[in-house]
């Protein structure tokens, strides 16, 4: 299991100020100024469950995992501005030229609110017979908002199988 949670907070702030093109050519470059304050909270939580089972019996082997994932995870970013910032060496809201058209949004950090949820349900089902030959069968069921909303869950079913010849009476000649 684990679960986060992270404050962030980031001001951002310019100023006026006056380029020289030529003796009689001042000029003012990013008029008014601004400053920005951007807050946002992160929250994700994360459950893991595995288990698993070994038997033998003889030759045969058998090895089974099942398993459960969800991860539920959400961005909430706001950012407040006000043009004609009094000085950069004290970057607060309040203290601009103009306090009465502050501009707020659901934004910053380069995103606006974002949210995601999974879930996940998987298993493994090996067989092993001698060491030698070996069948695998997975399955899994996945879930995710990020799906289409008509259609959110997944299943992904495998088998595979597998031959290990050196272990094979004919394969002791081949060794030296």
């Amino acid at each position: 299991m684990s679960n986060k949670r992270e404050l962030w907070k980031g001001n951002y702030s310019s100023l006026p100020f006056e380029v020289g093109y030529g003796p009689n050519d001042v000029r003012q470059v990013n008029t008014p100024g601004y400053i920005s304050t951007v807050n946002g909270t992160v929250v994700q939580d994360i459950y893991d469950l595995f288990a698993n089972y070994h038997k033998k019996w003889g030759e045969h082997s058998f090895a089974l995992t099942a398993g459960y994932n969800q991860e539920n995870y959400q961005w909430d970013p706001t950012s407040a501005s006000r043009n004609q910032l009094i000085s950069r060496d004290l970057p607060y809201i309040s203290l601009t030229v103009d306090n009465t058209s502050a501009s707020i949004s659901q934004s910053g950090f380069g995103s606006s609110y974002y949210e995601y949820a999974i879930r996940s349900y998987f298993g493994r089902l090996n067989y092993s017979f001698k060491d030698r030959y070996i069948l695998d069968f997975i399955a899994r069921r996945d879930g995710s908002s990020r799906f289409p909303s008509n259609n959110r869950w997944a299943f992904t079913p495998g088998v595979s199988g597998a031959w290990v010849v050196n272990k094979e009476k004919f394969w002791d000649n081949l060794k030296t």
